[in-house]
């Protein structure tokens, strides 16, 4: 019989490199491809593109729902938690922050500025790039096992003598 830890170990590392596959499919392959292609209009792969999202922000979400619940089963450490929490801060950040711009409506966060398509695309691809660094060390940690972040943390310092 496989063991409850091992196997909420494993899916709590696969589940990141799942949304980490979502991402790069989603985000660096199909969307630039969309605004490749000859027969479709640019206001309409726009279109298509905020709708994509919509959708794979709500999976992201689910996926961070699921891990949030194993990272608590396991009883996930500070480093976990916090990496955990720069993903999904990433991503409350392009569902509220940099989406609703390409559609010219706010999102929840008025505070924030006001960035041109250029900055909106740049500030995308900058969080989808936290997001998935985040979500990789994540996985490598949850891989290696609960020791790795005592050993990350573990600083030897000099003991004075005198």
């Amino acid at each position: 019989m496989p063991n409850l830890r091992s196997t909420r170990d494993f899916i709590a590392t696969a589940l990141p490199l799942l949304w980490i596959g979502l991402v790069l499919g989603v985000s660096f392959l199909a969307t630039p491809a969309k605004f490749r292609a000859e027969n479709l209009d640019g206001a309409v792969a726009l279109s298509i593109s905020l709708v994509t999202f919509l959708w794979l922000h709500i999976a992201e979400a689910v996926f961070a729902v699921v891990l949030a619940v194993l990272l608590v089963l396991l009883k996930a450490r500070w480093l976990q938690w916090a990496l955990f929490a720069v993903a999904v801060l990433a991503l409350a950040l392009q569902a509220d922050w940099i989406l609703p711009a390409f559609e010219a409506r706010t999102g929840f966060i008025p505070l924030l500025p006001v960035l041109d398509y250029g900055q909106l695309h740049t500030a995308f691809a900058t969080t989808e790039g936290i997001k998935i660094l985040a979500l990789l060390a994540l996985a490598f940690i949850v891989f290696r096992g609960p020791d790795t972040v005592r050993e990350a943390a573990a600083v030897e310092t000099p003991v004075a003598t005198t």
